[in-house]
């Protein structure tokens, strides 16, 4: 009986406190119960259906990227220690994808978690402090990739003049994803940074 009466206090004491917490946007859980339900607006059902589509044609593409990569890898290996006869085009065509896929896929598939990063000292501070560091470091890729993106236009834009050696494909197709790759990014940390500055500030770090 008396276990019972202290887990019952106990009971209404978390209740409180994490109603306290909701009250500002966020709620916790206790074991596998929610105890208050999220005000948030919640996203239209047609944006969410067009971020999944765009994010499984960004997936697909990665994935054809990759598939085209490995099999002229494969087809290249086969072509020289099989049949003897090596082929010059399949070299050429690895190192395109390769560099398309990564490019491709830091832009459009991976988000700021996934990437490889040293936070010892920022997973380590306390939220408030996290969230200055993470609005410092959002600033300063934003601004920085912003201050270079002309400069980068125009020299994708110059390279025009080039071919690559074989297929013969201009350098400025080649290396466009480039330039996709830092508008992706410089979106996604202008996003980031209010989210950094909103209400919902903790969801951002």
């Amino acid at each position: 009986m008396l276990a019972d009466f202290w887990q019952r206090r106990m009971d209404c004491c978390t209740f409180g406190l994490l109603y306290a917490r909701g009250r500002h946007g966020k709620y916790l859980e206790v074991g596998d119960r929610t105890t208050m339900p999220d005000t948030r607006v919640p996203r239209p059902r047609s944006l969410v259906r067009l971020r999944a589509l765009l994010k499984g044609a960004a997936e697909a593409v990665g994935g054809l990227l990759l598939a085209v990569m490995f099999g002229a890898f494969l087809l290249q290996v086969f072509m020289r220690y099989v049949i003897n006869r090596p082929l010059e085009w399949t070299l050429e065509v690895c190192l395109i994808a390769y560099l398309w896929f990564v490019f491709w896929s830091l832009a459009f598939l991976l988000n700021e978690r996934e990437h490889i990063a040293f936070g010892l000292l920022y997973d380590q501070a306390a939220p408030p402090v996290r969230r200055v560091l993470a609005i410092i470091s959002v600033a300063l890729i934003a601004s920085l990739l912003l201050a270079a993106l002309p400069g980068t236009y125009d020299f994708i834009r110059f390279m025009a003049i080039d071919r690559s050696w074989v297929l013969h494909l201009r350098f400025d197709l080649v290396f466009s994803v480039f330039l996709l790759f830092m508008v992706a990014v410089i979106v996604r940390s202008l996003r980031r940074l209010g989210r950094l500055l909103g209400r919902d500030w903790r969801d951002a770090l």
